[in-house]
C-alpha cells in the first residue's frame, strides 16, 4: 500500500484502516501453507512492531510530532522539562493500555502527549503504547552524540591548547565499549576539560559520577 506523505499527515487513521482489515485477518484467520505430503499447516501472523524514526512512529500511532513541550515520549509521560535532567526509567510513568484509555476517558489525551485514538489499537493484539522502538539515530547519534560534539568543536580552548583539541566522538565508539580514539595530549586534555564540556548533561543530585572523576582527575592531573 502507497500514500502520499501529506495525505498521510492529514487523514492518518484513514489508510491505517486498510492495514487493520488486512492484519486482522491475518491473525485471525492465518495462511494456509503446505508441509511435506500435502499436509497443511496454518500460520497466523501477528504484527509486533512498527518500525520508523521519531517523526514517522509518533505521527503514525497517534502522538504528538512536535518533540518541545507536554509529554514527548511513546513509551513513558515524562515531561519535556524533566526530560533534559532526568536518566533514570520511572516505572511509576510508564505508558499502560489502561493510562491510555483513561486520556480519553477523561478528555486528557492533548496533554498526555497524544492527539488521537490510533486505529491499531482495533487489531486483537496490538497496542501502540506496547511499540517499545526507539529511534537511535535521532536520538542518539544526531541527538546526544551530536550535542557533545558540538560542545567539543566550539569550546574555548584558548591559542596554546586549542590544536590538542579531542577528536569528535563517533557512533561507532560508543558500540564498541566506549573506547575514544585519542591520542595522549587528546585523552589527557578530554580529561581536563570534561567538567565543563558536560556539566550540563549530568545531573547534579547524584555525586557519586562527579566524585569518580574527581578521584581520576586527581591521579592524572596533580
Amino acid at each position: 500500500m502507497i500514500v502520499k506523505a501529506k495525505d498521510f499527515k492529514k487523514y492518518t487513521n484513514c489508510p491505517l484502516h486498510a492495514l487493520v482489515h488486512i492484519f486482522t485477518k491475518l491473525e485471525t484467520n492465518g495462511i494456509t501453507l503446505f508441509e511435506g505430503t500435502n499436509q497443511e499447516v496454518i500460520v497466523h501472523i501477528i504484527l509486533l512492531k512498527i518500525l520508523g524514526d521519531n517523526l514517522g512512529l509518533h505521527l503514525t500511532c497517534g502522538f504528538q510530532t512536535t518533540f518541545r513541550g507536554n509529554r514527548p515520549c511513546m513509551t513513558c509521560e515524562i515531561t519535556w522539562e524533566d526530560l533534559k535532567t532526568v536518566f533514570e526509567s520511572d516505572e511509576s510513568l510508564i505508558r499502560t493500555i489502561e493510562k491510555y484509555e483513561k486520556y480519553f476517558e477523561e478528555g486528557t489525551y492533548i496533554e498526555n502527549g497524544v492527539v488521537e485514538k490510533c486505529v491499531l489499537n482495533e487489531m486483537p493484539t496490538y497496542h501502540v503504547v506496547e511499540n517499545k522502538i526507539f529511534d537511535t539515530m535521532h536520538d542518539i547519534d544526531l541527538g546526544v552524540i551530536d550535542a557533545f560534539n558540538n560542545r567539543i568543536q566550539n569550546f574555548d580552548y584558548g591559542y596554546i591548547e586549542r590544536p590538542n583539541m579531542p577528536s569528535k566522538i563517533l557512533p561507532q565508539h560508543i558500540k564498541n565499549g566506549g573506547k575514544l580514539h585519542l591520542n595522549a595530549n587528546e585523552a589527557h586534555f578530554f580529561l581536563k576539560y570534561f567538567p565543563l564540556l558536560a556539566h550540563s548533561m549530568i545531573p547534579y543530585e547524584d555525586p557519586t559520577w562527579w566524585i569518580k572523576y574527581i578521584h581520576l582527575n586527581s591521579i592524572m592531573i596533580p
